[in-house]
């Protein structure tokens, strides 16, 4: 709620907490089981193991600048 409120310029006193409907799924026991076992199924590799998913968001200012500074991640540490 203070976030809504502090982003949307919204008296707390007005926001109803009721979910994301985008995000809700992602609550869901079931749902989640099924995308496990078919994610598993088409890569076995990641079978047992933790899967980290890395979606960095835009930079830039179109489709020819758009970049991500790789270069500050150490993934081998990060690996580790």
């Amino acid at each position: 709620i203070p976030f809504y409120g502090e982003a949307f310029g919204i008296k707390e006193q007005n926001i109803i907490p009721t979910g994301v409907p985008r995000t809700d799924i992602l609550f869901d026991e079931g749902y989640e089981q099924q995308v496990t076992a078919e994610m598993e199924a088409a890569l076995q590799i990641i079978k047992d193991k933790k899967v980290i998913l890395f979606a960095p968001t835009f930079r830039g200012n179109g489709h020819h600048t758009a970049h991500y500074p790789f270069f500050k991640i150490d993934f081998a540490r990060f690996a580790r």
